[in-house]
């Protein structure tokens, strides 16, 4: 990991141990938090199912994910045993086919957990669950499906940028687990979304539509963006880290040629704050901003810098990722604000919707911690 410039240290560190403070809440928390209403969690119950926004189920897997980063970073048994237990509430969604959104259920939990303890049913559990997502993969357009029930014609042939950040779990688990068939699908499906989903200026659409029974492409699209033809910050985040790490689990470089792109037209476009708006292209000055985005995209390109052989190349990156880290830190944080339980305020979930707008997310939450501790070299 490339050396932090002088002055910025301490600021990432006060950003973490913020991380770390706000967490104590989330851990009073019954159930698992998804996002704040005026400043208060909000939590669902480990028990729903599928892609439900209104509830928020793909994030639980956020807090153990959390726990174990501060654990990581402490040593404290605390962590892990508390980590340990949420976790062990949502094993049953290791069957869940109803969502693509296994690999953000899993990944920061069971694997991440695993790795750090070796408990067997944390493997064995992430491992099911990789097998669940791969039923959403469909060959006649080498895509994941996103959305509807498997057995169903419900939106059968779109898949999201979002799928990019799941397929980790399915290279883990095939190298893991020793299942190729897992990882050759998840490169498939990263091949597929390189071609369809990243434009030509290196911006990318948020869906993705193929005839489900031919795998014909038919257009990009949007579900949470401004336009069908709009820069959606946060898809751009999740393109940046999915593909590069993809790059590096597949062993494929030009993974992580498109994730440089991808890099690049996100950080263009940024304000002079650092903080994103919640779309690139609303016209209205007064829109709001998005900063899971900016936390997800600091993550992902700390990611790519790290995989980067280009030593000048791989220290740019990873200037803009503290650049981003920092911008979140001075002007997105809730330092000041005990009426604010989370960490980092100005997400905005989706806009079209209504839905959680303004507001903490527990997304956002997670991937700034993570990409703190990725910069502090918290290991």
């Amino acid at each position: 990991m490339a050396a932090i410039q002088p002055g910025r240290g301490p600021a990432l560190r006060d950003a973490f141990d913020s991380c770390i403070a706000r967490l104590e809440t989330i851990r009073t928390l019954a159930d698992f938090p998804y996002a704040t209403r005026d400043g208060v969690w909000q939590t669902t119950s480990p028990d729903e199912l599928g892609f439900m926004p209104a509830h928020g189920s793909w994030t639980v897997g956020f807090t153990p994910g959390m726990l174990w980063l501060a654990h990581r970073a402490t040593g404290r048994q605390e962590y892990v045993e508390e980590a340990l237990a949420r976790c062990r509430r949502f094993l049953h969604r290791k069957d869940d086919d109803s969502t693509h959104d296994l690999g953000f259920v899993f990944y920061p939990s069971f694997v991440q957990g695993y790795e750090i303890t070796g408990v067997g049913w944390l493997r064995d559990g992430a491992i099911e669950a990789a097998r669940t997502l791969s039923r959403r993969y469909n060959p006649n357009g080498r895509y994941i499906r996103a959305w509807g029930p498997l057995g169903s014609d419900e939106r059968a042939g779109e898949t999201t940028i979002d799928a990019m950040m799941n397929l980790a779990l399915l290279f883990w688990a095939a190298e893991t687990g020793g299942d190729r068939r897992l990882a050759e699908l998840a490169t498939a499906h990263a091949e597929t979304s390189a071609r369809t989903l990243v434009r030509p200026n290196g911006s990318t659409y948020h869906v993705y539509e193929f005839d489900p029974e031919t795998g014909r492409p038919i257009r990009g699209s949007t579900h949470q963006g401004y336009s069908d033809e709009s820069s959606w910050p946060r898809g751009q985040a999740w393109g940046i880290y999915g593909f590069a790490r993809s790059a590096l689990q597949a062993g494929r470089p030009d993974f992580l040629r498109v994730a440089d792109q991808l890099a690049d037209q996100f950080l263009s476009r940024l304000p002079a704050d650092r903080v994103p708006p919640w779309d690139f292209d609303d016209p209205d000055p007064a829109a709001p901003r998005d900063s899971s985005a900016g936390a997800i995209a600091a993550a992902g390109i700390l990611q790519l810098a790290a995989n980067r052989e280009d030593p000048a190349r791989a220290a740019i990156l990873h200037e803009a990722a503290i650049d981003l880290l920092l911008g979140l830190w001075k002007h997105a944080s809730s330092r000041g604000r005990p009426d604010q339980q989370g960490n980092l305020l100005h997400g905005t979930w989706h806009k079209a919707a209504g839905f959680a707008v303004d507001e903490s997310l527990m997304f956002g939450e997670y991937y700034f911690m993570e990409a703190l501790a990725k910069a502090l070299a918290i290991t």
